[in-house]
């Protein structure tokens, strides 16, 4: 009988601490440029105004990226940021992207974007993550 209680001990034990010791730590890959065409795109398409003001640059989107209210995950899609200020794309369970203004010049202004993809709810333990910069002309409001 005690041999027996050993035994499922051992299985027991065995079965609880298996997927612990088996879990991989999650493989995280950064690339530079990759996706720069992409958000060059992605601004041309999203982006309805932009101007510089005095030291700032003040943006226009339609919605689909801008200043994060983190109490009720609205978007502020008018919003006015200096040098190394941030605002962020849609939200999504395997994606995210965020903006940082690097450059105020008097033609346009130069973004640096982190966009990051989740890849664990597809069977892989990877993250990928691109960096990269993208310069963007001033946009005058439409219809003018």
């Amino acid at each position: 009988m005690k041999k027996l209680a050993v035994v499922i001990f051992i299985l027991v034990l065995g079965v609880m601490v298996t997927p612990v010791v088996c879990q991989a730590e999650t493989k995280t890959e950064v690339t530079y440029d990759q996706e720069k065409d992409w958000y060059q795109d992605f601004f041309a398409k999203h982006l309805l105004e932009s101007e510089r003001v005095d030291a700032k640059v003040r943006m226009v989107s339609d919605g689909f990226f801008g200043i994060r209210d983190d109490e009720n995950g609205s978007i502020a899609a008018t919003f006015i940021l200096p040098v190394e200020g941030t605002f962020s794309g849609p939200l999504d369970h395997h994606a995210h992207s965020k903006f940082t203004i690097k450059n105020i010049e008097p033609d346009g202004v130069t973004i640096q974007y982190e966009s990051s993809f989740n890849h664990r709810s597809f069977g892989k333990d990877l993250i990928t993550t691109d960096i990269g910069t993208v310069k963007i002309k001033y946009k005058a409001e439409r219809g003018k």
